[in-house]
């Protein structure tokens, strides 16, 4: 997380919105908008685990899903970034929203690209991360 930012949560009347709308999407919907969103949409276990990505990971990073679920999400991360995520899932797992944290993930060239994410707190009782991530790598500058 960022020095200076604040975690958010949403204002109820949205979460409440939110909720209304989730409920009427069919299976097929949502399966059609997670297939062919450009942005990364992942469910992290608290071990660390990938449990569920849309295919935009494999575009993006170039491993197969496969090789994403075998791994903890860490080893991904650019070694100078590890800490400062580590910090973020903390405060994530401790139920505050995040949004705007940015860090490196390694792609199976051995590059790395600049993923900017959007998580809400895990609530009580929950045992699973929800993140979007999009790439910034290229609007950052050089």
């Amino acid at each position: 997380m960022k020095a200076n930012q604040e975690p958010s949560r949403p204002h109820p009347a949205t979460e409440t919105i939110g909720l209304e709308f989730a409920r009427d999407w069919t299976k097929s919907e949502q399966e059609t908008l997670l297939s062919t969103s450009i942005d990364l949409i992942s469910v992290t276990n608290l071990d660390g685990y990938f449990t569920k990505l849309n295919p935009a990971w494999t575009d993006v990073l170039g491993f197969s899903l496969e090789e994403l679920f075998s791994h903890p999400f860490l080893e991904f991360v650019h070694p100078d970034d590890r800490d400062c995520t580590r910090q973020a899932i903390e405060e994530v797992c401790k139920g505050h929203d995040l949004r705007g944290f940015s860090n490196r993930f390694r792609t199976l060239g051995g590059d790395y690209r600049w993923l900017e994410w959007s998580y809400p707190g895990v609530r009580p009782g929950e045992q699973l991360m929800y993140g979007i991530a999009r790439d910034l790598t290229d609007k950052r500058p050089n």
